[in-house]
């Protein structure tokens, strides 16, 4: 048998009031990232695809360097 949740001493539902208020200064990014607009998904996927290249190129540097120790 469950209890009711508001029966549970454990939770604590805050209460609406008055609550404190920071008064930060304003920041230097303003509105910057809420007016943020995610790229398109073409953009996005040429971008994934050019990462995933340039990781594959990296490893194969590694390993050739790996294979030849004079360098």
């Amino acid at each position: 048998m469950s209890l009711p949740v508001s029966a549970c001493p454990l939770v604590q539902i805050p209460q609406l009031g008055n609550r404190p208020q920071a008064k930060f200064h304003p920041n230097i990014w303003g509105d910057r990232f809420i007016a943020y607009t995610p790229e398109d998904e073409v953009r996005r996927a040429c971008k994934e695809k050019q990462v995933e290249d340039l990781k594959e190129e990296v490893r194969r540097n590694f390993m050739a360097a790996a294979g030849n120790p004079s360098e």
